[in-house]
């Protein structure tokens, strides 16, 4: 029996080259009964042997599920907030172009009143252009934060002209959100 200090833990590398092939246990598990998807994150043959995994990230996922119900949000959005917001203002944003009945004041011009009018009346068509430009206001600032996550994800080589131009099109988002920042509502 060799000495406790002598043990060197395997890797699956080594075991697969043991066997010349996949470990078979390891192979049927992940491949063939879960068919390549993995449980918790983790290789499903993993997981099935070391249950801890798996009770430890359950514990984790009920106290994030409690949080969202009692305060909104759980302990991950604090984790990247850029992130939280790259994956849900574009949604927000995006069912508010769908679903809203407003338009901010502030997208009116003078010559979009009628004149003499004492309540400020809107003309129809200035509304229905008012409106056209607004929803592309918004979808800007959408396309934009989708665009931030891909500079974060890596999808664009830094520097190169795809990631400059992405670049670019999110400064120019993140200026329409911060112009429009109070005009975002229902």
């Amino acid at each position: 029996m060799e000495n406790f200090e002598n043990v060197k833990e395997k890797t699956w590398e080594e075991i697969d080259a043991k066997w010349g092939k996949k470990h078979p246990a390891r192979h049927w598990v992940n491949d063939t009964l879960f068919k390549g998807h993995g449980l918790f994150g983790y290789s499903a043959y993993h997981a099935l042997t070391h249950p801890h995994v798996l009770l430890a990230d359950l514990s984790r996922q009920i106290k994030w599920a409690w949080q969202r119900v009692f305060r909104g949000w759980d302990d991950r959005v604090s984790w990247s907030i850029d992130c939280y917001l790259d994956d849900y203002l574009p949604l927000w944003i995006e069912r508010l172009i769908k679903y809203k009945k407003g338009i901010p004041v502030s997208m009116f011009k003078d010559e979009d009143y009628v004149e003499g009018s004492p309540n400020y009346e809107i003309k129809d068509e200035s509304l229905a252009i008012r409106k056209k430009e607004f929803d592309a206001i918004l979808q800007k600032i959408a396309d934009g934060f989708r665009l931030h996550k891909k500079i974060i994800d890596l999808e664009f080589e830094y520097d190169t002209p795809e990631d400059k131009e992405a670049r670019e099109k999110f400064n120019t988002a993140f200026d329409l959100f911060k112009e429009h920042y109070e005009s975002l509502w229902d």
